[in-house]
């Protein structure tokens, strides 16, 4: 699409109409788009010709998953970069990569028992915006397929040029209703303190007759958000925004002239979508919920559901859903006995060969660190519990800055 010359505040829409296959059953499959606009500002160009820059796709191959991390920038990399490796919400691996200009290097991962695989690898630094490479695969191999985990993360769509939409497919639900995206992990919906949020409130016109202005309110929670940082994304029509008591956001769908779904159900939806940050000092543990209410004339408010994520940290909140030790090696495995323990309890690395020096690291579940008391016996490490509180804790065992794998641990 050539757009010509925009002016400052001039805006438009390009509306693309799509259908699925009818069939196959593609429920709880995802389908994602992305939009891009060129150029990026003339200010940037260079920026961006030079320096470093990885991007990364995934393809399903039969039982085997190909990741590529490419280097599109003009220099070699000289400072390897932290590739992780998530299998549904768990990360299952990471190493380092070096590439060189113009080349790729391929990872490839096995599609098992109908995992969701995603790769993610650190950007350079110095690149412009908040680029955050990454690929998901899903329904790869043979099945049944784990679901539901496209949106668990962020996209890589940070920068204003790009937006990235993926939607679930599903069956009939109600029609008024607020998703957030990411999602976050685990059921507590775990997001790291610097995720932007993207709200998307969805309403339709069940009534008998058209309505002929749509309200839409929403109460920002201040405290966590930041409601200076908002960012309009897109709407199905044209509105005034304005914000009352400094923290309620009110869209006013004017002539809006929405029918009612008997007449033309395709025709009786609205959305509207915006981004917003979260306040720089969020502790762990914070829960940010959100929810609105939709006005169609001048009936009582149809209120959305609630939304919420809570603060954690990544390192910790991808082994959220771990019952025993999940190695990284093929060749080693962990085990934890006794286990929930109350004075101490030992971790075994099973492995063919002596591990020498390994470093123990504590968390709990919103990510905090403990300092861990422990002492090595050949591949044992035998773990103190000293002022540790009663609850749930994450091992990670590394060795010489590598991490060997990952478990969970309840003190009694």
């Amino acid at each position: 699409f050539v757009l010509g010359i925009l002016q400052p505040q001039q805006h438009g829409r390009i509306w693309i109409t799509d259908s699925l296959a009818c069939n196959q059953d593609l429920t709880g499959l995802t389908m994602c788009s992305k939009s891009s606009i060129f150029p990026v500002a003339t200010c940037l160009e260079n920026l961006l010709a030079a320096g470093i820059e990885l991007t990364v796709d995934g393809n399903c191959n039969g039982n085997t998953i190909d990741f590529n991390i490419r280097n599109i920038g003009s220099m070699n990399m000289t400072n390897p970069s932290t590739v992780s490796i998530y299998e549904d919400d768990l990360v299952v691996l990471q190493t380092i990569v070096l590439v060189d200009a113009g080349q790729a290097r391929l990872i490839q991962q096995a599609a098992n028992q109908g995992h969701t695989y995603r790769l993610e690898v650190d950007q350079t630094a110095g690149i412009y915006g908040n680029n955050y490479p990454q690929a998901v695969v899903e329904a790869c191999g043979e099945g049944p397929y784990n679901l539901n985990f496209v949106n668990t993360y962020p996209q890589n769509d940070m920068e204003y040029e790009v937006e990235i939409n993926c939607n679930e497919v599903t069956n009939s639900f109600d029609p008024n209703v607020k998703e957030a995206q990411p999602i976050g992990t685990t059921t507590e919906h775990y997001i790291e303190k610097t995720t932007e949020l993207e709200y998307t409130i969805h309403f339709q016109n069940t009534g008998s007759d058209t309505a002929y202005q749509v309200v839409v309110r929403d109460e920002i929670d201040i405290t966590h958000l930041d409601i200076r940082s908002l960012q309009f994304v897109n709407s199905s029509a044209d509105y005034t925004i304005s914000i009352e008591n400094g923290n309620t956001l009110i869209w006013t769908f004017r002539g809006i002239n929405l029918v009612d779904s008997a007449t033309n159900e395709q025709a009786s939806h609205g959305f509207l979508k915006f981004k917003i940050k979260q306040q720089p000092n969020n502790a762990l543990g914070t829960i940010i919920r959100n929810k609105a209410g939709i006005y169609f004339d001048y009936n009582a408010p149809i209120f959305t559901n609630t939304t919420y994520h809570t603060i954690g940290e990544k390192t910790t909140f991808a082994t959220a859903s771990i019952k025993d030790g999940i190695s990284y090696n093929k060749n080693t495995s962990l085990q934890a006995y006794p286990n929930p323990f109350t004075d101490n309890t030992t971790i075994e690395i099973q492995s063919t060969k002596l591990l020498q020096n390994l470093q123990l690291e504590l968390y709990d579940i919103t990510g905090k660190n403990y300092p861990a008391t422990y002492s090595q016996q050949g591949n044992k490490l035998q773990l103190q519990r000293n002022n540790l509180s009663s609850g749930m804790y994450f091992y990670h065992v590394y060795q010489q800055g590598s991490i060997v794998g990952i478990g969970k641990l309840i003190v009694e």
